[in-house]
């Protein structure tokens, strides 16, 4: 008699927007790279809009189960969110982000949950795990979730093509390689599970129930060429996924799909010239039409303009570009070396040829070594007087608690974290916390942060649509939304007519869950109770 094929579940969400959200990428990869190794691997997404967990649950587990991981990227419960209103600042949103946790804001209901967890588990699949994983992991060795015995591992730092190497050990009997910190046990990615430099290919399984013309995440590349001191994120080097298996992706996900509509998942799309002309000409290549989003600088689209053409050529429609500083010392201090002045006369151009066609979000951070009131106040000034960007994201600079265990393997720390004093740090609390270096403090930063951010808002009428930021953008387009009804959505004036096209919008939205939860609903045994 044959033994059951192993099993594992994955939970995430991404539907903190205001309509909801797209698929995040993270937990799919992992689960793309199970399904590889003969794990049958299923996906809950949008957990917080789907209630009936338990009971879902109770007819969905069986002993063939080996874990439960959770991808705790985007798990912030809605209800930290509610007071939340398009004028809220970074700096809010960014603390109640990492102050509110996972599944409740209350650290009690969180207890009584994945107490209620454990219990189902230990019934229903008695020899499976509970994993915790995404960028929040971290407060699992920090001590604030201290409390949740329930959890058997955390997992930290990029683990898809390692993952499965974990199961394998524990469906074999053996206790995988762990550090033991506070009272967690963290599964070892420093050096028994060292994940590769690779970006490898990936498709989505029919069992994942992806939606006709459901808007899609899409690995690009890996890492970052660049290296800006500020940044916690792989630095100084980038892996490029093949074009032929990117081609195959694209093809393949229009054809079982009908996707058009892309989050492109890289650190900075724009990188190199050749990159963008490989990237761009495949996509005009194709023999359907797509547009997406995604992270850029100004490094390559400055010194050859025409790369920014090609973009918008091939479909690029949505560009987060990292500015952080517009006073030239300051930004090459950071690892931003493009002169200032050449910036500002690319931005002024490129908004104006591309006015309602490419949105472009700035991205700025207060309180850079070096940066003063008066240089803050000037370049704001500026940005206000040029209207240069359709979106600014504005928030003070903050210094990550650093573990000298995770640097260069978990994580590849911020330069600020690892060596403050050489960038003229004069004092670093991680407890308040609390920074100062020779020109300002953390608690100026957050100060002239909120500043700009209220200045930029309320600087003319047309900045009262229902995104702050370029992210939306692909989903409304999935959703059936023309490109002068996406406009109207982030710029019209009229309050009714915003309304009307919102509220159409999360119409869909939530028809398109519906059919996602029935369909997941198959997957158990149990009759669902609508």
């Amino acid at each position: 008699m044959s033994l059951a094929k192993p099993k594992f579940l994955l939970v995430t969400d991404n539907t903190s927007y205001a309509i909801g959200g797209p698929r995040y990428l993270g937990p799919y990869r992992i689960a793309h790279e199970l399904e590889n190794q003969g794990i049958e691997t299923y996906v809950l997404d949008r957990f917080y809009l789907f209630p009936e967990f338990f009971e879902f649950l109770e007819g969905f587990l069986d002993e063939s189960f080996v874990g439960i991981g959770f991808s705790t990227t985007f798990l912030t419960p809605p209800e930290s969110l509610q007071a939340f209103d398009r004028f809220t600042s970074r700096a809010k949103r960014v603390q109640t982000y990492y102050n509110y946790g996972i599944i409740s804001p209350d650290a009690s209901e969180r207890k009584k949950w994945f107490q209620k967890l454990k219990e189902v588990m230990q019934r229903k699949a008695p020899k499976a795990s509970v994993f915790v994983g995404g960028s929040k992991a971290q407060f699992f060795y920090h001590g604030m979730y201290h409390d949740l015995d329930e959890i058997d591992y955390v997992v930290m730092g990029v683990v898809d093509k390692v993952f499965p190497r974990v199961l394998k050990d524990l469906m074999e009997g053996r206790e995988p390689h762990v550090r033991i910190m506070g009272n967690k046990k963290v599964i070892d990615t420093a050096e028994h599970y060292k994940q590769p430099k690779v970006c490898p290919p990936h498709d989505w399984k029919k069992h994942w129930f992806i939606q006709n013309r459901e808007v899609l995440p899409i690995e690009i590349g890996r890492g970052c060429a660049f290296n800006c001191k500020f940044c916690n994120y792989d630095k100084k080097d980038n892996f490029r996924k093949s074009l032929d298996d990117l081609k195959n992706e694209f093809i393949s996900n229009y054809e079982n799909h009908g996707t058009q509509f892309y989050h492109f998942v890289d650190d900075c799309f724009n990188d190199s010239r050749t990159k963008v002309e490989e990237v761009g000409n495949l996509l005009l290549s194709l023999p359907f039409k797509i547009e997406w989003i995604s992270y850029l600088r100004f490094d390559v689209a400055v010194k050859f303009p025409e790369t920014a053409d090609l973009i918008v050529a091939s479909g690029g429609r949505g560009f987060h570009w990292g500015v952080e500083s517009l006073t030239h010392e300051v930004a090459r201090r950071a690892g931003k070396g493009t002169d200032s002045e050449k910036i500002k006369e690319f931005i002024v151009g490129f908004s104006k040829k591309y006015k309602g066609l490419a949105y472009s979000t700035g991205s700025f951070i207060s309180g850079l070594p070096g940066e003063t009131e008066e240089s803050w106040k000037s370049q704001i000034e500026w940005l206000v007087s040029n209207d240069a960007f359709d979106f600014v994201l504005i928030g003070p600079l903050s210094v990550a608690p650093y573990k000298h265990e995770f640097d260069g393997s978990v994580i590849d720390y911020a330069a600020y974290s690892r060596t403050p004093e050489k960038f003229g740090f004069l004092e670093v609390d991680m407890v308040r916390p609390y920074w100062r270096h020779q020109t300002m403090d953390s608690e100026k930063a957050k100060e002239l942060s909120d500043w700009a951010f209220q200045k930029w808002e309320v600087s003319r009428e047309g900045r009262k649509g229902i995104s702050t930021d370029i992210w939306i953008y692909p989903l409304l387009r999935s959703l059936g939304y023309s490109e002068g009804e996406v406009y109207e959505l982030y710029f019209n004036q009229s309050e009714p007519r915003q309304q009307e096209l919102l509220a159409k919008a999360r119409d869909l939205y939530r028809s398109r869950n519906s059919n996602y939860f029935d369909q997941l609903w198959s997957l158990s045994r149990n009759p669902r109770r609508i």
